[in-house]
């Protein structure tokens, strides 16, 4: 089966996901009987189109971000919204920076890609915090598919377990890390002793944390992936603003020494829990016993634990916190798309 992609935005995880496809194009077709063929690359103002597919080893190796998509040797037309209106694929690809107040550019670019009969998988949060019900009415009324594993903490599958390993059980509380750059920095104040800042000047130096990291050390990023989780679990339209959020920018070395010497560990969590049909979700700063699952979870690794009526406790820890780790999750639910596409054609 033929698959078209069009993929939006070619930041660091876009050309990781085209080069994905690339390299694992045997592979996709010989396990899963998918030839995935990409057909579209759109940018805010121009897109590159090919109805027999991209050579995307050219794209791959001629690639200059400063010169953007007029450097390849195709015919320049409209981007953004224009462009997956242009573009003929089965599958838009979200992949633009995100705005977690407005959900743009991703919000009209999910839209318009589910109104103009395309399926969508989506590796940006704005336009699912905002807009969630909107996205997937849509999405239902158009007989379309939308996933977001990438938007929900990257390579870890939190989505995937409550979606498939926990169908039919009450899920009664969410529980994770769901950051890997506040992870880091919290594990390297509690391991070498070393105060915020300079663990949060380490964190960047190594590319683990962006140059502006505010939307990860104030928590607004884990309370950004817990609200789409509950959106997604329960049913809610829960929003950031909704929710109390503490980040990790006024813990002190002191606190962290205090903490070990109780035998306890720092950890910023998101969580959610189901009472008396309200749901509840708040991103805290806490301290963790020694003994408890999400404690040993250290440096960028992410974690969640799911506290079901029927399965008991299903943790889950680990996923690459990379651009390559995004992009992974991306294919998985390209992949996934197709393979449901297909049963249900």
């Amino acid at each position: 089966m033929e698959i078209k992609i069009a993929l939006v935005g070619l930041g660091n995880v876009g050309k990781e996901f085209i080069k994905l496809i690339e390299e694992r194009r045997d592979l996709i077709e010989n396990r899963y009987g998918i030839n995935v063929k990409t057909v579209s690359i759109i940018g805010r103002q121009v897109s590159i189109h090919d109805e027999r597919g991209l050579n995307l080893n050219s794209i791959i190796n001629s690639m200059d971000s400063r010169k953007g998509l007029q450097q390849l040797p195709y015919p320049v037309k409209s981007g953004g919204y224009q462009g997956i209106k242009a573009s003929n694929a089965d599958i838009v690809v979200e992949a633009t920076p995100t705005d977690l107040n407005t959900g743009e550019p991703g919000l009209t670019n999910i839209k318009t890609a589910l109104s103009s009969g395309k399926h969508v998988v989506s590796l940006t949060k704005g336009p699912f915090v905002v807009a969630y019900s909107e996205i997937m009415k849509l999405a239902a009324s158009n007989n379309l598919l939308v996933k977001f594993s990438g938007a929900t903490a990257a390579a870890l599958p939190t989505m995937d377990v409550a979606d498939y390993c926990l169908v039919g059980t009450n899920i009664k509380r969410i529980e994770g890390i769901l950051n890997g750059t506040t992870n880091y920095i919290l594990t390297r104040m509690t391991a070498d002793k070393i105060p915020f800042k300079k663990a949060l000047e380490t964190a960047k130096k190594l590319g683990i944390a962006e140059p502006d990291p505010t939307l990860d050390i104030k928590g607004y990023d884990t309370a950004a992936k817990l609200a789409i989780l509950c959106n997604a679990v329960y049913g809610t339209e829960i929003m950031i603003k909704d929710m109390p959020i503490e980040g990790i920018d006024t813990i002190d070395i002191s606190d962290i020494h205090r903490a070990s010497q109780e035998g306890l560990v720092y950890k910023l969590l998101g969580r959610a829990f189901k009472e008396d049909e309200r749901v509840y979700a708040e991103v805290r700063l806490v301290k963790l016993p020694q003994h408890h699952p999400l404690a040993s979870v250290n440096s960028t690794t992410k974690a969640i634990r799911y506290e079901t009526d029927t399965m008991g406790e299903i943790f889950v820890t680990g996923g690459a916190s990379s651009p390559t780790g995004a992009a992974s999750a991306a294919l998985k639910d390209t992949i996934n798309i197709a393979r449901e596409f297909t049963r249900g054609s």
